[in-house]
């Protein structure tokens, strides 16, 4: 069994790696439509072939003030209301790493006094998410 150094896996947003992430998580879900009726009873029964499945992406790191910055750049893309692809995954070859298209829906800025700034946030998924070996 492989193990990998969390801090191998990067965001890549719209072509750009998210700059000072010190965690990314991504979510995937899929609803589990009941199919209940008398014969299930009294256990709970669910359609395997239905269901909407989601994907999102939620980030935390150092907040960079700078141009060009992650605070610029997460900023732009929720203001931008546009979907872009990303990339989740170690860039080393052999790798699986998860694509798609996603839009920021939600940023956080943090400035306690005499601590480090940070920021977080959530990328939605917008379509599918694929899953790719890198070559």
């Amino acid at each position: 069994m492989a193990k990998i150094n969390g801090t191998l896996i990067i965001l890549d947003v719209d072509g750009s790696p998210v700059t000072h992430v010190s965690n990314a998580t991504l979510n995937t879900s899929r609803e589990l439509p009941e199919a209940n009726d008398k014969d299930s009873a009294p256990w709970a029964d669910h359609l395997n072939e239905a269901g909407l499945m989601e994907w999102s992406i939620d980030v935390d790191g150092n907040a960079d003030w700078l141009e060009d910055g992650n605070v610029q750049t997460l900023f732009q893309l929720i203001t931008g209301r546009t979907a872009v692809p990303i990339v989740f995954g170690p860039e080393a070859a052999g790798y699986v790493n998860f694509t798609g298209n996603a839009s920021t829906n939600d940023l956080s800025l943090e400035t306690p006094s005499e601590e480090t700034a940070t920021l977080s946030g959530t990328m939605t998924g917008k379509g599918e998410l694929e899953l790719i070996i890198t070559s």
